[in-house]
């Protein structure tokens, strides 16, 4: 027997222990806006030079999806050289505004904030 379906439950985000370091805040502001241009406009290989594992992502280029702006940014403080972060994005798709909320952990490599992970994750090109 197949037990009664129950509700959805919808994968809970971790609070964010949020920094007050304003040139944190704006070199991960900086970099979020990157990810969303290239994510929406940006080739593959555009991507694999935001990614700290250097793989190629799939993109939306060629589609009808915009990047409009950030309408919420919570930057967690840096720990262990990464960052969390949650975001909150503004798209434009055929004309209509359609928010999407991020998680992204960025990773520190020398003097640049590199991508780690997203949630929702995007797919690795092979």
């Amino acid at each position: 027997y197949v037990p009664d379906p129950g509700a959805p439950k919808a994968r809970q985000s971790e609070t964010i222990d949020a920094t007050d370091d304003v040139q944190l805040k704006r070199q991960i502001t900086a970099v979020v806006e990157s990810f969303f241009r290239q994510y929406t406009k940006g080739t593959p290989e555009d991507m694999a030079l935001l990614y700290a594992d250097g793989k190629k992502r799939r993109v939306l280029s060629g589609s009808s999806v915009e990047f409009d702006s950030i309408t919420e940014l919570e930057v967690g403080k840096e720990k262990d050289n990464r960052v969390k972060c949650q975001v909150e994005a503004q798209f434009k798709v055929d004309g209509k505004e359609i928010p999407q909320v991020y998680e992204l952990v960025y990773k520190k490599d020398g003097g640049r904030w590199l991508l780690e992970k997203t949630q929702p994750e995007l797919p690795v090109i092979p």
